[in-house]
């Protein structure tokens, strides 16, 4: 007994997430399909009705395993999109030869249902989905209010039209239903609002036609017709002598089309909506067997089945949409078809339940724009553009229709996107003044940078450089090239860039040359590839870089070199160098170079490995060397100093025996002199205020060296 209790304890929650979701698509899907039918034609409503909740049940049962599961219907969004697709077909029905009957309309949506669903595996196949999410959300947003725009209106005139037959009973009902939802999802967030409306509005029916008031239309009302739109479609038709069959389907593929990505953008967004929820994540191969369950349904007669964002989150706010839940959410799907409950739901709960859906499209950040600029509250310009972009769609969607408010809202979006990313193309522009390398560099050579960073420039561009950015790209780097200047460009924060950007750098770098300015690149492989192929294609060998610190060094150089002697670019003198000795006498400083043993590296040669165990401190007698931790995406190293003659490596390991936290390469040939633990102890047993003096200075040189490292992390991040 006692085990039973708790099995069924442990059945209870994907139960309930089951009802959640159910609870909200099934009303949802007997809108949209009632809407569709409604047009077709009132025979087919209830085929109708069984091919797109059984289509239901079986799109649940098919993503039960997916990684990012989700809650299937007939949404009124699609709906109203094949709705605009009809009344274009009811007018060319003539021209191809076909009548206009209601078995020719369900033949058309039907062959629209079927493309939409042969073309969606082809865009999840080709991952379309990456370029799905560059859209802007305010192209989203405009969706949104233009579908409750559509149906406040649609729905509007179906209350008008039931004056003549029911009064003021069935706006009565389609009231109480709207606002029963509506304050179900206000004040009771546990229950789901289209269920508890779709309830209230049967009962109040009932109530009314129990006392003689008033009886108003079930949604289906004689016998129930147990058969499949697909056998009540007149395919032959299409081939009868006289039908222009390829116009017809060329008409057809085309609205399929427009469909198709219609229903791809809503699926992804939907999708990523409700992982924000609960984390999951789609895998792969998810899209293949909801793409099966859906030519299946498409094919029996249902409108094409989407994820709904409301019933997900609804389900997934009650707990887990796990295996279970999805069966229990197909279950419950096929026990209302079944039960014949919707006998008893009248048509004006429907259209109360449809109301409420409008009101729950609208999209409440674009509201919430809509009410500040109609109070004439300060706003921001991109605030301003996402209400120009959103208004925009919704009035091509009302004026024409959603097939036009979809093609006006992606246009729109690539217009919003273009000019966004191609305002603001830098993210900073600094000069050597500014920014520095993290080449250790002597006292002279340090004077010389910070009289001459002018001639150092360090552009770094940003987003997403493509055609409408060429130009404006274009004027940025020539005003950067005047004469003499050593230009370095990082590309690192660029999502990508076209060909014609591509051209734009090419004819940049031919104009910076007859300037007499060099230029030099980075992070061109990872971001921008195609901008250093055409560079490599134009006969150009400009200087590529893996990070801004080494290209920096370059452009430094190159400014030295012009001023000062080529010898004096060695680096420091060895005395000046190491501020390790300062304040030593001539005596202990010779005693000290005698404890240094002396190891030699070829360029390229790895000096030590981060991990390393060892407690060696090393002065550099002459050469380089790069000190190098791994990157965090794992693809590459970064550099964080350039060390040369005089500097010193290892310190944090000589004081306290850890493992080295970095990795040291030689970047030519190499001299160090190398002083072990044990004959610094020696040295300071020897001389013990000459050893207090040494690890006294060579704590103020990691402190001096800490201080300029964050400096240049700061610069380099701004």
């Amino acid at each position: 007994m006692l085990a039973g209790m708790k099995s069924l304890a442990a059945w209870r929650p994907p139960f309930f997430v089951a009802l959640e979701g159910a609870g909200f698509a099934v009303p949802v899907a007997v809108g949209a399909v009632a809407l569709l039918f409604s047009r077709i034609g009132g025979d087919f409503l209830m085929p109708g009705l069984l091919a797109a909740l059984a289509g239901m049940a079986l799109m649940h049962v098919a993503t039960a395993r997916a990684g990012r599961r989700m809650v299937y219907a007939a949404r009124v969004l699609e709906v109203t999109m094949m709705l605009g697709f009809l009344e274009g077909f009811i007018l060319k029905m003539p021209g191809w030869g076909l009548a206009d009957t209601p078995a020719h309309r369900l033949m058309l949506v039907m062959a629209v249902s079927l493309g939409t669903a042969l073309l969606l595996p082809l865009a999840y196949a080709l991952r379309l989905q990456r370029f799905a999410r560059m859209i802007p959300s305010p192209v989203f947003a405009g969706f949104n209010c233009a579908l409750g725009v559509t149906l406040f209106v649609s729905q509007g005139a179906v209350l008008w039209q039931s004056r003549a037959a029911d009064g003021l009973w069935f706006a009565l009902v389609a009231f109480v239903v709207l606002v029963a939802a509506i304050a179900t999802q206000a004040w009771a967030t546990r229950w789901a609002p289209g269920t508890l409306g779709i309830a209230v509005g049967a009962v109040l029916a009932a109530v009314l036609a129990l006392a003689g008031v008033h009886t108003l239309s079930p949604v289906i009302s004689g016998h129930v017709v147990l058969a499949l739109p697909v056998g009540m479609a007149p395919w032959a038709d299409l081939w009868a002598p006289g039908v222009a069959t390829g116009l017809l389907l060329s008409d057809v593929f085309l609205c399929s089309a427009t469909l198709a990505v219609l229903v791809f953008l809503n699926s992804v967004v939907n999708e990523e909506a409700v992982t924000q929820l609960d984390g999951a994540q789609p895998r792969p191969h998810d899209w293949v067997a909801p793409s099966l369950a859906r030519l299946v349904a498409s094919a029996a007669g249902s409108p094409v089945l989407t994820p709904t964002i409301g019933a997900s989150r609804a389900a997934v706010r009650v707990g887990t949409l796990d295996t279970r839940a999805m069966g229990l959410v197909a279950a419950l799907t096929l026990a209302v078809l079944a039960s014949g409950l919707l006998a008893w739901v009248p048509l004006a709960a429907i259209c109360g339940l449809l109301l409420y859906d409008g009101w729950t499209a609208f999209d409440r950040p674009a509201l919430r724009l809509a009410r500040r600029w109609a109070r004439r509250r300060p706003m921001a310009m991109t605030d301003k553009e996402d209400l120009a972009t959103i208004g925009l769609v919704i009035v091509a969607a009302v004026a024409f229709d959603m097939v036009i408010g979809v093609l006006v809202g992606i246009f729109a979006g690539l217009l919003l996107y273009a000019w966004r990313n191609g305002r603001r193309l830098a993210r900073s522009v600094d000069t050597g003044a500014t920014v520095r390398s993290n080449c250790v560099r002597s006292a002279a050579e340090a004077a010389v940078l910070a009289e001459q960073g002018e001639r150092v420039r360090l552009v770094v561009l940003e987003g997403a450089l493509f055609f409408g950015a060429a130009s404006g790209l274009k004027g940025l780097l020539l005003e950067q090239c005047a004469a003499g200047r050593s230009v370095v460009v990082d590309w690192s924060h660029v999502v990508n860039a076209d060909s014609t950007v591509a051209r734009a750098v090419v004819q940049v770098s031919r104009d910076a040359a007859a300037l007499g300015t060099a230029m030099a690149f980075c992070g061109l492989d990872s971001t921008a590839p195609q901008v250093g192929e055409t560079l490599t294609s134009a006969g150009l060998d400009l200087p590529e870089f893996p990070d801004v610190d080494r290209a920096l060094e370059w452009a430094e150089n190159r400014v030295l070199q012009g001023v000062l002697r080529p010898a004096s670019l060695e680096g420091t003198a060895l005395q000046d160098a190491l501020t390790l000795l300062s304040g030593l006498s001539q005596e202990h400083r010779d005693a000290f170079e005698t404890q240094l043993e002396q190891r030699y590296f070829r360029a390229g040669e790895t000096v030590f490995e981060a991990g390393q165990r060892d407690s060696e401190l090393m002065v550099i007698l002459q050469g380089s060397v790069d000190i190098l931790v791994p990157h965090a995406a794992g693809d590459r190293n970064v550099r964080l100093a350039r060390l040369r003659r005089g500097a010193l490596l290892g310190e944090l390991s000589f004081l306290d025996a850890t493992a080295r936290a970095a990795t040291a390469v030689a970047t030519e040939d190499l001299l160090l002199g190398v002083l072990s633990r044990e004959r610094f102890e020696a040295f300071a047993r020897q001389w013990p205020d000459a050893g207090r003096h040494v690890l006294a200075n060579l704590a103020l040189d990691l402190a001096f060296r800490l201080r300029r490292t964050n400096h240049l992390a700061a610069s380099h991040l701004r």
